[in-house]
């Protein structure tokens, strides 16, 4: 959490009742946020539960994510909490199966198609344009078309 939200946390935590253990908040309505985690509202501001919870525990979350344990985003227990830097916490995912792993059309970055890829490798291999003229085709950069016609990336098309 970056230093002006825990700052914000910090002065208004005390609004809250908070039963560390069961890892709940008591006075407030809990909701379930996009990403599958529990939020509330305090004072305008969005929180997911277990950064308040950590808070409230008395742990350092600054610049920090918080881990949930079990892989369990709605068990909220401090003993199912610790503190981790971010690539920590991505690699708890991956170990756990938690993080998917999106390639080509799948990826919400791709600009191409697997369409695209087959004729830009279909182009490149006739030798009749230029990469950079294919970069330009395909509105992408020119280390792009290196990277495909490398097979360093869109390996699976």
């Amino acid at each position: 959490m970056n230093a002006e939200r825990l700052k914000h946390l910090k002065k208004h935590i005390h609004l809250l009742e908070i039963d560390i253990e069961r890892g709940l908040i008591l006075n407030k309505k809990q909701f379930l946020g996009n990403r599958g985690y529990y939020c509330i509202y305090l004072s305008g501001k969005l929180y997911k539960v277990h950064q308040i919870i950590a808070v409230a525990a008395g742990l350092d979350i600054l610049d920090k994510t918080i881990n949930h344990i079990n892989c369990n985003k709605l068990d909220n227990r401090i003993e199912n909490l610790e503190v981790v830097s971010l690539s920590e916490n991505v690699s708890h995912a991956h170990k756990n199966g938690l993080h998917e792993h999106l390639i080509g059309n799948n990826h919400h970055k791709a600009k191409l198609t697997e369409k695209d890829v087959k004729q830009i490798r279909r182009l490149l291999n006739e030798g009749k344009m230029l990469k950079a003229e294919i970069a330009r085709k395909y509105d992408v950069s020119f280390k792009l078309i290196t990277k495909i016609q490398q097979n360093k990336i869109w390996k699976h098309v």
